[in-house]
Formats: C-alpha cells, sequence, structure tokens
C-alpha cells in the first residue's frame, strides 16, 4: 500500500485494561476469567450506548473509538463508577478494576482497525492511570474542560517509550477533592489562592461604531492597570478580547480561560458625558461580586478608569503597595505624636517589614522596620522578639551581624522565657540557625518544648523541628517527625512536601514519589519534583521544574521556596 493510500483521520481514542489480571487469575483462574469478562462486557455495553465504537479486544484490554472527545470521558467515567458499584461487598483482593487511557489524535485507518501513534499514546496514557481511574492526554483535556461533570487534575509532563515528545497529562479517580467548581479554571503553574480575572471588552452603548474604539480603549486601560497589581493574575487582551462582539456564558469564558472572575461592563459617550458600567463575576457560582456606575466627563474619564480599577481591587481583598505604604504613614503620625505608644511602634515594624517582604527588598523599609522594632522592644513591648525577627531579614554579607546576635542569644537561653509565645521561640531558633549554629538550634528547639509552661506541642513552631534535625544530619528522625504531623493534617501541603525532599535526598525515591503523587499541581508539587530530579541528577527535569518556579516568582514575589 503506497503514502497516497493510507487514511488517516482525527479521532478520540479509548483503552481499557484490568488492573493486577495475572495475580487475580493465579490466585483463581476460573473466577477471575468470569469476573473478568463480565467487567469488560459492562464496558463495552456502555461504550456502545454512548455512541463508541469497540475495535477489539486484545485478552484483558478494549480498544475503542469516539467521535466526541466529551462522550468518550463520560463513558470513561461512567464505567468506573458502575465497576465500583459492582465491586461493592467484595474483598479488595478480588475486585476487578479498570484503568483507562484516552487520547485524542489522528490514526491510521486500515481494515476496519486504527493504528499508529495516537493508539500507542492511548495505551500509554492507560498505563500510567490510577487503578479505577482515568487519564487523558493534554489534547484531549484542551478539548474537553468546562463540558464535562468531574474534574482532571494536571499530572505534568510525561515521557513515553517510543512516543517522541513528552505528553501532558491530566487524571481522574473517583472522590478525589473537587473544591473548584468549574473544570479546568486553575491556570496550570499559579498558585491557586491568586485571584485570577478575565476582563471581557467593554460593549460600546453609544450606538454609533464610530465609538467602537474608545470602550476598547477604556477595556485595553483597564486590563494594563489591573496587570499591574502584582498580587492578580489577569488574562492577556488577545485572550479577552477573542470574545468581543460574542453572545458567551461567564462559567464557560471562566472555564476556556482557566480564572475564576470575569469583569464585563458597557461604555455610553454622550457629547462630553461618559457612562461606565462594570460587573464582577465569580465564575465559580455564577454570582455578582460587585457592581457599580461611574458618570463623568471625557476629562476625567482616567478618573473614572482608576476607580474601576480600584474597587475590583477592593472587591477581591488584594493587598495593594499604596495600602501598605498609607498604613507605614499612619504609623509613623502616631509615634511622632505620642512616640511612647509602644504598641504603634511594633505595628509600624510590621507594616514596614510586610512591605518589605511583598513587595521587595526595599532597605529603607528594612532600617525603618528595623528601628521601630527597637523602639518597641525598649518600651517594654511583649509578646514578641522583634528585633531577632527583622535579623532573619538581613543580606548575607550581614551575616556576622546575625552571628553576634546568635551569640548573644546562645547566652541568654537558660533566662529565655517560655511565655514569650512560639512566635518569640520561632525567632530565636531560626536566628540561630541562620548563624551556622544548626546543633545549637536544635538544642535550644529541644530545650523550649522540655520547658514549663513552653506549651508548644500544637503551635506552628511544633513544624520547624524536623528541619532542626534535619540540619544536623539526623534524617530519619526528622523524616519520623514530619510522618508525625503529616497524621495530624494530611492534607497540608508543606508537610508532604519537606518529607519529598528528605526521602529524595536519602535516595529513598519509591518514598518521594508516594508523596508527590498526593500534592496538588502547583508550587508544593513542583518544588517536589524539582528536587526529586536533582537528587536523581536529572538535570532537564529539573530545568523544567525550575523553569516553572520562576513562572510562579514573578507572580508572587512574597513566595519563598524551599532549599532542596
Amino acid at each position: 500500500m503506497s503514502d497516497q493510500e493510507i487514511s488517516r483521520k482525527l479521532t478520540t481514542v479509548f483503552y481499557a485494561d484490568v488492573v493486577s489480571y495475572s495475580r487475580l487469575t493465579e490466585e483463581d483462574e476460573i473466577a477471575t476469567h468470569r469476573a473478568v469478562m463480565a467487567s469488560l462486557d459492562l464496558a463495552s455495553q456502555t461504550i456502545s450506548e454512548m455512541d463508541g465504537t469497540v475495535l477489539r479486544y486484545a485478552g484483558d484490554a478494549i480498544l475503542a473509538e469516539f467521535a466526541s472527545a466529551t462522550r468518550a470521558v463520560d463513558t470513561a467515567v461512567q464505567i468506573q463508577e458502575k465497576l465500583i458499584e459492582k465491586n461493592s461487598g467484595l474483598p479488595d483482593q478480588r475486585k476487578v478494576k479498570l484503568r483507562i487511557g484516552i487520547n485524542l489524535g489522528e490514526v491510521i485507518m486500515d481494515r476496519g482497525e486504527i493504528y499508529g501513534t495516537g493508539v500507542n499514546l492511548a495505551a500509554r496514557l492507560e498505563s500510567v492511570a490510577d487503578p479505577a481511574g482515568i487519564c487523558i492526554s493534554g489534547a484531549l483535556y484542551d478539548q474537553v474542560k468546562g463540558k464535562i461533570s468531574v474534574n482532571f487534575k494536571d499530572g505534568g509532563m510525561k515521557d513515553f517509550k517510543n512516543i517522541s515528545a513528552a505528553t501532558l497529562v491530566y487524571h481522574w479517580q473517583q472522590n478525589q477533592d473537587t473544591d473548584t467548581a468549574i473544570p479546568g479554571t486553575e491556570a496550570p503553574g499559579l498558585d491557586s489562592s491568586q485571584p485570577t480575572l478575565a476582563v471581557l471588552p467593554f460593549t460600546n452603548m453609544s450606538g454609533d461604531p464610530e465609538q467602537e474604539y474608545f470602550s476598547d480603549g477604556i477595556t485595553e486601560d483597564i486590563i494594563t492597570d489591573l496587570s499591574r497589581v502584582s498580587a492578580l493574575f489577569v488574562v492577556a487582551r488577545n485572550s479577552s478580547f477573542s470574545y468581543k462582539g460574542r453572545a458567551v456564558k461567564i462559567q464557560e469564558v471562566c472555564a476556556d480561560l482557566g480564572v475564576r472572575y470575569v469583569l464585563e461592563g458597557s461604555v455610553r459617550k454622550a457629547g462630553n458625558k461618559v457612562r461606565i458600567t462594570g460587573q464582577l463575576i465569580d465564575g465559580s457560582t455564577g454570582g455578582h461580586v460587585w457592581a457599580n456606575r461611574y458618570d463623568g466627563t471625557l476629562e476625567d474619564i482616567f478618573e473614572l478608569q482608576d476607580q474601576v480599577t480600584c474597587q475590583i481591587v477592593d472587591a477581591l481583598s488584594i493587598e495593594t503597595e499604596q495600602g501598605y505604604a498609607d498604613a507605614i504613614g499612619h504609623f509613623q503620625q502616631s509615634v511622632a505624636l505620642d512616640p511612647g505608644f509602644a504598641r504603634a511602634h511594633y505595628c509600624l515594624y510590621l507594616a514596614a517589614y510586610l512591605k518589605r517582604r511583598v513587595f521587595g527588598e526595599d532597605m529603607a523599609l528594612l532600617e525603618i522596620a528595623r528601628a521601630a522594632a527597637g523602639h518597641a522592644r525598649n518600651l517594654g513591648f511583649r509578646p514578641a522578639v522583634p528585633w531577632v525577627h527583622i535579623e532573619r531579614r538581613l543580606d548575607k554579607d550581614k551575616l556576622p551581624g546575625t552571628r553576634n546576635l546568635a551569640r548573644e542569644a546562645l547566652d541568654k537561653i537558660r533566662d529565655f522565657d517560655p511565655e514569650c509565645g512560639s512566635f518569640g521561640y520561632e525567632q530565636m531558633t531560626w536566628v540561630l540557625s541562620a548563624a551556622g549554629f544548626f546543633t545549637a538550634t536544635l538544642e535550644f528547639a529541644k530545650h523550649m518544648f522540655d520547658a514549663p509552661g513552653g506549651n508548644y506541642e500544637d503551635s506552628d513552631a511544633n513544624e520547624e523541628l524536623p528541619n532542626h534535625y534535619a540540619a544536623v544530619g539526623q534524617i530519619d528522625e526528622a523524616i519520623r517527625l514530619w510522618s508525625g504531623e503529616i497524621q495530624k493534617d494530611p492534607l497540608r501541603p508543606g508537610f508532604r512536601l519537606e518529607r519529598a525532599i528528605l526521602y529524595a535526598r536519602t535516595g529513598q525515591f519509591n518514598h518521594a514519589e508516594a508523596d508527590i503523587d498526593v500534592l496538588e499541581s502547583g508550587k508544593y508539587q513542583y518544588l517536589a519534583k524539582a528536587a526529586y530530579h536533582f537528587h536523581r541528577g536529572e538535570m532537564e527535569k529539573l530545568k523544567e521544574y525550575h523553569n516553572r518556579l520562576v513562572a510562579i516568582k514573578k507572580l508572587h514575589p512574597a513566595i519563598w521556596f524551599t532549599p532542596f
């Protein structure tokens, strides 16, 4: 057959296989055969009912195809849910489970069968699916996001045997976390706590097509202004304007663009007068977060745009640089009026420190914070140890100063008052470790936990204890402590991140993989994977996740990344 005679088509390839078929057969051959055939019959019937076509069976596997990507995914979910119900009441070792892989790709058609890379990739996806789970390709996910009733989790890039390019994969498993109401609304590589927003083109209500440029210009200016807010992710102008002139559903826009919020509005211009209306909608609920109308003249059009931007920032409770600057100014006025007001000095320290942490390493802010903390301390303000807290922000060239403070702290350990709270304990241990006194840090931490009245067992300070053990090379003890923290709070991603890094450092890669698999896609998972590949010497993989972390850091300047 020549190349010209080969027939190709784009289709959705569905591949399902029985989990642990050999083990089940060895335990009870006849019972396993009957159970597997019954499960395959159930799957085949569901495929046919959902307009799919079963092409062939390969022992305990099924190859099928669908004309519709969404029908293929819905079918897979139905099959898994039916099998879970069918298996209820059976012991785990006798349950027949399927893994399902689905891919959208071009295939070769010949003799009623399909062949090629598109088929091979579906089989590879099935191999990495969870038992009773589904794994789909990124190409398929792009077609179904926002159109299906279940959520898929980003599984990152995967390399498969005999597939030349790495493939982005997504996973589904019954009872997985579904806090996000709109499938696909979390942009890859973004912190899920960051507000995400798309600004749709404002509608020209003037009745004059010539004024279209005016309403577009206002939309573009608002996008630009909102993009300057570092705590907010705003979709680019080109993506937003693809919806211009279209009647769209807000929840579909959120799913397509990977955002939670949408701003839409209108502009009406009559002579010198302008009216701007806007409404901010939460795509996860369809409800209004905020709506308002602004009237003015062409002379104050920029002021009107600023009002829209500021009200959106306020509605989303976003911290702004100006807000911190205003707070610093107010506290400076307060201490000027009453230099003996210790709490005002302490609040000035906090405002300056937080502004520096969130918006950049400004040494002038450090000096303001240092002076304010010193005044608060001299005036007897408690319960913190602010001078130590400030020193943890010193640059590396200030390390000798940190060491002097640490030596002073070492001299005072026996006199340390447990009632100063876990905050003071945390800062004291940090300044000791920053100065390189790791053994002293551990001894101090143990001393504080044993001290009468310390009461740190349930505090945040307790979370640092495993790191102190790790710093002196007692990795096994650190892992044991992190395991205890995970047992108490299994949903806390930072705990699994720390344990995964320690597992990777000690070459326990299987354990590291298990922790990584539990982490949601995002900064915690990317950092854990970067550590994993670093300790395996896989530099290309390390570079991939390093680049993802750099992208997150640009969007979130305040984020700190744990070294590994």
